[in-house]
């Protein structure tokens, strides 16, 4: 289903479902225009999203009216809420899509805590060792397909990532059949990731991370 090395793609777009700007049709229609081969329409849930079905019908109904132009696929996002690598996200929510985004919107120290701003400021080593503790187990996660922006939130902090730390995500990742998304909002993993993800033969899917046509 997922072939990121050929044509134009991109699996993570955001609509009106979610904070996204733009309808799914707008963004099918937009894409069609300028060429892309396959999207996905992954919008944002938590746990207590209501609108997943209605949002399903809607990518459904948009998959058979434009068959024949573009390969569409309906999604969902959710961030990281423990140490565990589960997402915000209800078990009944990943049998209703085609893709589940996992990713790191804050870093969790516990069951639905994060660390603060000042918290990883004041311990940078803390806060990557929850990270990557994290990271690895939503590696595990059954649910997941993809990781989205996978470095992003460590960038954001200017917390550097060890390369012994990169071998042994790509090492697992590989091993749990996991995709690394390469972000191009967030310009996520850098050089030495991908080259060491390439070397483990980590699939990697494209994604703009775009919440408006505008964006992609």
């Amino acid at each position: 289903m997922i072939t990121p090395e050929n044509g134009k793609r991109d699996l993570h777009l955001h609509s009106t479902f979610s904070d996204g700007r733009n309808t799914p049709e707008e963004i099918v229609e937009y894409a069609i225009l300028n060429l892309y081969d396959e999207i996905a329409i992954v919008d944002h849930v938590r746990r207590t999203t209501d609108w997943l079905d209605n949002f399903t019908i809607a990518i459904e109904r948009l998959k058979r009216a434009y068959q024949d132009r573009i390969i569409l696929h309906s999604g969902i996002e959710a961030k990281v809420i423990n140490l565990q690598g589960d997402i915000d996200a209800r078990a009944d929510f990943f049998p209703k899509v085609d893709l589940v985004l996992g990713a790191f919107h804050r870093i969790p120290k516990g069951e639905d805590e994060y660390l603060s701003e000042s918290e990883i400021t004041a311990d940078s080593e803390r806060a990557l060792e929850f990270w990557f503790t994290g990271f690895m187990k939503l590696l595990e996660n059954p649910h997941v397909h993809i990781i989205a922006h996978p470095t992003a939130i460590m960038k954001r902090y200017n917390i550097t990532i060890s390369t012994d730390m990169k071998n042994l995500i790509a090492k697992k990742a590989a091993s749990c059949g996991k995709i690394l998304e390469v972000n191009s909002k967030y310009q996520v993993p850098d050089e030495e990731f991908l080259n060491i993800l390439r070397k483990n033969d980590v699939k990697l899917s494209s994604g703009s991370d775009s919440h408006s046509i505008g964006e992609m």
